[in-house]
């Protein structure tokens, strides 16, 4: 009997083999990573071992003469099966065989192909960190910065080693120096100023990208919007040498051409004390005549988030306007109600009428919700992660 399973355990093996080598070029998953320079070594989650089965579909289905649609579909279901039934082993399967493909079709330049098996795989698994990096490594290809761009801070967001998030900050750098040098070798100065507001929003704790904002706006002679981007940044041990140098120079310049007396200097911007939490900051910020909440600064949050615990015990003042909408958690998609608070102020920066989502955290009991770019893109606005202090500018 234990030779007989023996022998059917073996030819379950070979057929596995055969069928991964038949279906996926026989290339392993740490192969497929190896070989991407701009990526490698990719996996964040785990790095998977060379002897981890790539086939999504058992052997005895005929899954290489279904089209590739429909393969997609099938791998994409398996995982959101194996979600369901919490089977690690299975997720992971699957998980491997979707990446493992899309790097064969970013390889055979059939980008269309990996944007496709990417961007479904990402509905099922949002917060997967080497699908996002390899959606980017796609857009970079097509000399899509932007998009690509927006997919590494995707990734950025979700990762948690040092060292990847090292990887991807570094590699955030060297995409957006490349859209730069695009646009000022195109001389479209205008797009070098919709780069800078973009990533100064996108990453407000990096003041270097302030710096830059600030000479392209001098580039178009907004000396008054440049003097707010360098004042956000005077303090910064990096770049505050060269910011109040800049300053200098511009309200020099400013009092030359208007009138002395009537000359208003930038000055140091004031800031609002924000609380660390790990990597992240919490802020202190005031409804209209209710108790304060202690929000968690999401730059990725489209809308800013209430729990219904903040709704219910701060006394806040809002109107239901009968719509939901999809919010992205650490368990997929979940629909949540929109209400709009009457105003909402963090020091003496304030938004009337703000549209939040009423939306549980999971149990994070320390904060009320979420600060995000509803409210935040209203301003110009730098965290000082030395002062600890949340700076805000008009826009």
């Amino acid at each position: 009997m234990k030779l007989t399973t023996l022998l059917l355990t073996l030819l379950a093996g070979l057929l596995l083999g055969w069928f991964a080598h038949k279906h996926w070029g026989a290339v392993t998953t740490s192969q497929a990573v190896s070989e991407y320079p701009a990526l490698a070594p990719a996996y964040e989650n785990r790095q998977p071992s060379t002897q981890d089965s790539l086939a999504i579909i058992s052997p005895g289905n005929t899954v290489s003469t279904l089209p590739q649609r429909d393969t997609l579909a099938a791998a994409v279901e398996r995982y959101e099966l194996s979600q369901a039934r919490a089977d690690s082993a299975a997720m992971q399967q699957a998980r491997d065989a979707v990446l493992l493909y899309a790097q064969q079709r970013i390889r055979a330049g059939d980008y269309v192909a990996a944007v496709e098996w990417l961007q479904r795989f990402l509905q099922a698994s949002y917060r997967d960190v080497d699908a996002r990096l390899l959606l980017a490594e796609v857009f970079y290809r097509q000399q899509d910065y932007r998009d690509a761009i927006a997919q590494l801070y995707e990734a950025k967001a979700h990762a948690f080693r040092p060292e990847m998030l090292t990887r991807i900050t570094r590699r955030i750098r060297d995409v957006v120096g490349e859209q730069a040098r695009k646009y000022s070798e195109d001389q479209n100065t205008a797009g070098l100023l919709q780069l800078f507001q973009h990533v100064t929003q996108l990453e407000p704790d990096y003041a270097a990208y302030f710096i830059e904002l600030a000479i392209v706006q001098l580039a178009l002679e907004d000396r008054d919007a440049a003097q707010r981007s360098l004042s956000l940044v005077i303090n910064d041990p990096d770049v505050g040498e060269q910011a109040r140098a800049m300053l200098a120079t511009v309200q020099q310049t400013a009092i030359v051409i208007a009138d002395p007396d009537q000359a208003t200097l930038a000055t140091e911007v004031a800031g609002v004390p924000l609380i660390r939490s790990g990597h992240h900051f919490l802020v202190d910020v005031n409804p209209a005549d209710a108790e304060s909440l202690r929000l968690l600064i999401d730059t990725g949050a489209s809308m800013t988030i209430l729990t219904p615990e903040a709704l219910q015990q701060r006394g806040l003042r809002y109107r239901q306007t009968g719509r939901s909408r999809l919010f992205s958690t650490a368990n997929g998609q979940v629909r949540a109600p929109v209400y709009i608070l009457e105003s909402l102020s963090v020091g003496d920066w304030y938004i009337q009428q703000l549209e939040v989502g009423i939306l549980d955290l999971g149990g994070q009991a320390e904060i009320d919700g979420l600060l995000g770019m509803n409210f935040l893109s209203h301003f110009r606005f730098f965290i000082d992660q030395n002062e600890s202090m949340l700076r805000l500018s008009l826009n």
